[in-house]
């Protein structure tokens, strides 16, 4: 499943190449043309109506949930409720994501691309899972997917992760490698001064892979995340073998109803100089992901071309409801044009088939962006 922009010599064991895949905001010397003197947007005919930027706080998918956690964090943060003893013994086992995994690995990978409290995305040949949070309305993640507390917010001070890789392989090279099923006891290191473990293990086709840095030795959050995981895939095997309907296990606003009238397609973008938050709303009816490519109106030159091309991993939700629209998020970063001075750009969204078919452009839209201002300049 390896998408054609993505660069073919990536491993997908290396935290380093994920990393550098996802960042967008230290362009190299090839990919853009820094100050490149751009015609500002206030010279442009003015018929030309250019979308402006958003606050990047515009778009909670949740409002009711502000400052609250999402069901899956919750519990395993409540976790830390019971003081942690130096039991290291855990039992890995999600037999229900193994059923999943052997029985509906289609109907698994549309749930994971449609929930938003996943990140599915493709690194190099392989795809990996990774669990979003709710915060302030809004799923997140950090650049790796880190869920992280260093003190004052919650009870005790942690570091988490829950990643499932769908294609075999585990995301970190340096695992602890156990048999789902069978009793272990957790190898731990030290990290940031707390309790470092890294497991996984295999469940038929997939892989299970946690992370945790705590206070405690007793992997708490560990052994409460295998058991929310266990309930969240016996619920979509439960669907899977009911009447195949896994869209009603989504949480609410996972999906938004598209009205008559509507463009198929919806764009936003929050940030400012250069680096930007892009908000795609679409159903493109299968597989695959979006990027985008951008145009500086009045000339048409194409800016930062090989930046946006990677700027996106993720694999976009979709289903065969044509009124359903998904939500999916990524950083870009346009590195040309001078700061503090605006200009127009056409921006396109590009759809790419996993299949393999012909990519397709299924939105053009005008836009204000901001020249690039590098951090510390």
């Amino acid at each position: 499943m390896m998408m054609k922009h993505l660069f073919p010599f990536i491993q997908t064991s290396s935290l380093m190449a994920l990393s550098a895949l996802l960042c967008c905001c230290s362009p190299s010397e090839e990919s853009y043309n820094y100050q490149l003197d751009l015609p500002e947007a206030s010279l442009l005919p003015a018929e030309i109506v250019l979308k402006e930027l958003k606050p990047a706080r515009s778009f909670a998918m949740e409002a009711d949930q502000e400052g609250k956690l999402d069901a899956y964090h919750e519990r395993l943060i409540s976790s830390f409720e019971t003081a942690g003893t130096a039991d290291v013994t855990i039992t890995p086992s999600i037999p229900s994501l193994a059923e999943m995994s052997e029985k509906h690995p289609a109907l698994l990978r549309q749930y994971l691309a449609c929930h938003p409290g996943w990140w599915l995305h493709s690194v190099g040949h392989q795809e990996f899972a990774i669990k979003r949070w709710l915060t302030w309305g809004t799923w997140e993640k950090s650049r790796n997917g880190y869920l992280s507390s260093f003190g004052g917010k919650y009870p005790e001070k942690f570091q988490f992760r829950t990643c499932i890789g769908l294609s075999g392989s585990p995301m970190l090279r340096k695992v602890q490698k156990l048999t789902a099923g069978q009793s272990a006891s957790v190898r731990l290191t030290d990290g940031n001064h707390l309790y470092e473990s890294q497991v996984s293990w295999g469940e038929a086709g997939s892989v299970v892979e946690l992370f945790e840095q705590s206070e405690a030795q007793e992997r708490r959050l560990t052994k409460a995340a295998i058991r929310e995981l266990e309930v969240e895939f016996s619920a979509l095997m439960a669907a899977a073998n009911d009447d195949g309907d896994m869209m009603k296990l989504l949480p609410p606003h996972a999906i938004n109803p598209r009205e008559e009238g509507d463009a198929p397609t919806r764009l936003e973008i929050t940030g400012s100089a250069g680096r930007y938050r892009v908000h795609l709303w679409g159903n493109p009816g299968e597989l695959g992901h979006y990027y985008l490519k951008a145009f500086e109106i009045s000339e048409g030159t194409q800016l930062s071309t090989r930046n946006l091309e990677l700027a996106n991993s993720e694999i976009a939700g979709w289903s065969t409801d044509t009124t359903a629209m998904f939500h999916s998020s990524f950083e870009a970063g346009i590195y040309e044009g001078k700061p503090g001075k605006h200009y127009g750009a056409r921006i396109e969204v590009w759809f790419v088939p996993d299949s393999g078919s012909e990519e397709r452009k299924v939105l053009t839209e005008n836009w204000r962006l901001e020249g690039y201002e590098a951090i510390g300049r």
